[in-house]
């Protein structure tokens, strides 16, 4: 579970390198990277003999925080941005409540054969794109509230 937080976590590092990718400047988001990993291998080092696989977990969950938090916060002197709190609440809470949703349907089907467990999957994952979709083409897919392109 772990893991999964820390995917998690680093799938908001694509939106919080954008400022570097449009400048031209990807060589920051490798050094950050290369710190992030070292970070990652040094609290491996420290965790994994105390705590085993848990700690290599806690471990990754750290590096991706700190190259997601370091990018996003040098990110914001290259190109000023701001969130939108509610919007970013409001498609936080639809993500977890459709997380919710599919893991109590998961829970229902246990006891049931297992190509029940794979419909539901299917089908939630169905449901997800299909919301995708209609926030892709029907408007703004970003919670981004105000973007300067300029460059300081």
């Amino acid at each position: 579970r772990l893991v999964l937080d820390g995917v998690c976590v680093f799938d908001s590092g694509p939106v919080v390198e954008k400022p570097f990718e449009v400048v031209g400047r990807p060589r920051v988001m490798v050094v950050l990277a290369v710190v992030a990993a070292a970070a990652n291998i040094g609290a491996c080092l420290l965790l994994i003999p105390f705590v085993g696989y848990v700690g290599a977990a806690y471990a990754t969950l750290l590096g991706y925080l700190l190259y997601v938090v370091w990018v996003g916060l040098l990110g914001r002197r290259v190109i000023p941005w701001r969130l939108d709190p509610r919007r970013l609440a409001r498609h936080g809470g639809v993500v977890v409540g459709g997380v919710a949703a599919v893991l109590a349907l998961r829970h229902l089907t246990a006891d049931l054969p297992y190509v029940w467990d794979l419909l539901v999957t299917l089908m939630a994952a169905a449901v997800v794109t299909g919301v995708f979709l209609a926030g892709l083409f029907g408007r703004r897919v970003l919670p981004v509230s105000t973007l300067n392109l300029r460059s300081r």
